[in-house]
């Protein structure tokens, strides 16, 4: 029984992007679509689809591997404010967010002014 799916989520896809494979597939859910979806619009991975259940993940060709690293976890959940909020990397990577409005990221969190759950960064 997996008890923290984001965990497994960025453990896999490190782990086949350090491999050097083209795409990834896991379990579909909610939360993993969403956090999908916002690392394709921030061009972190070159696209995804889900299909009977199962999630595949594409990455980008021809790039460094992805840094992913989880901030909140579930013995110890990480809480920030907007004004708290700092660019990752010099705003080359971005810190997800889950919020009230959804999984965002750093940059559009600031924007909307609000704040919530770190989840993991990535660069």
């Amino acid at each position: 029984m997996q008890t923290d799916p984001i965990s497994e989520f960025l453990t896999r896809m490190r782990n086949a992007d350090w491999a050097g494979n083209e795409q990834v597939t896991l379990r579909s859910s909610k939360l993993k679509k969403a956090i999908a979806k916002v690392l394709t619009e921030h061009e972190f991975i070159q696209s995804f689809m889900e299909e009977d259940g199962m999630l595949t993940v594409k990455f980008i060709e021809e790039r460094e591997p992805l840094e992913l690293k989880r901030n909140s976890k579930p013995g110890q959940r990480i809480y920030v404010a907007h004004n708290t909020l700092r660019p990752i990397k010099s705003g080359m990577g971005a810190g997800i967010i889950s919020t009230s409005q959804g999984i965002l990221t750093d940059r559009e969190a600031r924007k909307r002014k609000l704040g919530g759950e770190l989840l993991f960064t990535v660069y």
